[in-house]
């Protein structure tokens, strides 16, 4: 971006240009920590494992300034996790996960994306979620006994 300045004293005055370089599109607008999960690091990118069973977790956002926005996406995996109260959130704040139970052999995996945007800039975080599989916490086999 340019602008001219100018800087007036008395009868004297000079314009001065000023340039700004173009912005990398991204600011640092917050950080992510778990209330669930201690090891959620604020890098950019997270990465966690949940068990198969159906629960909620809470992520904490805090914002860098009260007046940043943000706002949530299930990118992958919308058929088993999702974000009840999906609304844009002003400032710091509290979020919920739900996710949906586990009931196969194969491991699922999602990802969720936290996203701000001020003046044109996006400040994003994308959460990797992988849910176990059903056979690593209890037996798939629910009736035990074959009547012949």
């Amino acid at each position: 971006r340019t602008a001219q300045v100018t800087i007036s004293s008395g009868s004297q005055s000079a314009v001065v240009s000023v340039a700004q370089k173009k912005g990398s599109g991204k600011f640092e607008g917050f950080t992510v920590s778990s209330v669930a999960f201690d090891d959620l690091a604020s890098t950019g990118t997270g990465n966690i494992t949940v068990p198969c069973k159906e629960a909620e977790y809470v992520l904490h956002i805090k914002t860098l300034d009260p007046k940043y926005t943000w706002k949530t996406e299930v990118v992958e995996g919308a058929d088993f996790v999702s974000v009840p109260d999906n609304k844009e959130h002003r400032g710091s704040d509290y979020l919920t996960i739900t996710v949906k139970a586990n009931n196969t052999i194969d491991v699922r995996n999602a990802q969720l994306k936290i996203e701000s945007e001020l003046e044109g800039a996006f400040c994003t975080y994308l959460l990797n979620i992988a849910q176990e599989s059903t056979h690593r916490n209890e037996d798939p086999i629910v009736n035990k006994e074959i009547n012949w």
